[in-house]
């Protein structure tokens, strides 16, 4: 049975891989995967851990990250620099391993690239 303890502990891991995610240099912003695409055009809510998903399996975690990246960002090095970032951060989730760590990039932002904007 879950508990409030539980949910506690799962929104402080969403809160901490938002962040660092947020704060890598390259990424533009969290996407919204297609079930948060879905709701939010019926309901017109939205999901507070847009682009983060977190599945557990026998008691292991794996997380899958949507991001938009910057025009110019290197993507492979980039999904590595998230991978690395967020495994450091976050070693474990109400004391089970986080097992993968797969990133997705949805897309590129190039708008800002054209205006000459820089969001880093």
């Amino acid at each position: 049975m879950k508990t409030n303890r539980d949910f506690e502990s799962v929104q402080a891991a969403y809160l901490a891989i938002k962040k660092v995610v947020l704060n890598t240099k390259g990424v533009f912003k969290l996407s919204r995967s297609i079930t948060d695409e879905i709701s939010f055009s019926l309901l017109r809510r939205d999901n507070p851990n847009r682009g983060l998903k977190l599945t557990e399996n026998k008691g292991v975690y794996n997380l899958d990250v949507s991001v938009i990246v910057n025009f110019g960002a290197g993507i492979p090095e980039l999904a590595w620099e998230l991978q690395r970032n967020i495994a450091d951060r976050v070693k474990s989730i109400k004391g089970a391993p986080l097992k993968k760590i797969n990133i997705h990039v949805q897309g590129v932002n190039v708008i800002s690239a054209k205006k000459g904007i820089k969001n880093e």
